[in-house]
């Protein structure tokens, strides 16, 4: 609000208004508008000797040293109408704004700003992604040399994204020795059965089945998929109580991890020298 009666004798066309800047000073100004197709243009028809159109109009960069005026020459024409530049004889009109076209002209130029924020994690990255380069050996099957050289029990998980300090961070976990206890808990559908499926694929990467075996106990049907890994030594469904009730005392002896109630416990031995779980 103004709190003058000055924005009554502003002019009728679109665009005029008053910048309040401070308490006693206003400034009127005309905006222009850009959120619409640019509107056809008026310009001089210049033709070449053998009658054909001449040259389109030069645009130079806005910079901040002198630019060389030159003084163009006199040539007789007519003034027509002519729409937007690009736009050919018959060709549909324009749909995008004078902003958009703009934006397009001037990304095309110069360098680019620093982003202040980095592009946002729509896609999950995969194991390949995270492990760098997989290789396929006699001794160990498919494994990634660079996680096999780090501390036994240690993989990545995924993608720690931090704004404030404007980079990325891989999430790793270690579940060697008295860090070996893991608990996912989540609302449903948060990606629960997720992770520790890609928490199973990704000691397999690193270790072979003889260091590592996962004793998996799966309510909800998500390892069904992985039932021929090597490293899992026993699979147990919902239907399979059989299977179930022995699975007990091994799952209290080595370290379980669950997702909830409605997911599978699930547990994973090492035969490392020294016994360690995940």
């Amino acid at each position: 609000m103004l709190g003058v009666p000055d924005a009554y004798h502003l002019p009728s066309e679109p665009g005029g208004g008053y910048l309040k800047a401070n308490t006693d000073e206003m400034v009127q100004f005309r905006a222009a508008y850009v959120s619409g197709p640019p509107k056809a243009i008026k310009r001089q028809v210049e033709t070449a000797a053998d009658g054909s159109p001449a040259a389109p109009v030069r645009i130079s960069a806005f910079t901040a040293a002198p630019v060389l005026i030159e003084e163009p020459e006199e040539v007789e024409g007519i003034e027509e109408a002519v729409p937007a530049e690009g736009a050919a004889e018959g060709a549909p009109p324009e749909k995008r704004s004078t902003f958009d076209l703009a934006v397009e002209r001037m990304s095309q130029s110069g360098m680019s700003a620093h982003q202040v924020w980095l592009p946002p994690l729509e896609i999950p990255p995969t194991l390949d992604e995270l492990m760098g380069e997989l290789v396929v050996s006699y001794e160990l099957g498919l494994h990634s040399p660079s996680w096999r050289a780090v501390h036994p029990l240690t993989v990545p998980l995924g993608i720690v994204d931090v704004p404030l300090e404007q980079r990325r961070d891989t999430l790793t976990v270690d579940l060697s020795g008295a860090a070996g206890h893991l608990a996912i808990v989540g609302g449903p559908l948060s990606g629960k059965s997720t992770l520790a499926r890609t928490l199973v694929a990704a000691l397999s990467l690193r270790h072979t089945p003889l260091e590592v075996q996962f004793f998996v106990i799966d309510f909800g049907g998500s390892f069904s998929g992985m039932r021929d890994l090597p490293h899992i030594a026993g699979l147990a469904t919902r239907t399979e109580a059989d299977i179930v009730r022995p699975a007990g005392p091994m799952t209290a002896t080595a370290t379980s991890f669950s997702s909830s109630t409605e997911s599978a416990p699930y547990a994973a031995t090492s035969n490392h020298s020294k016994p360690r779980s995940s």
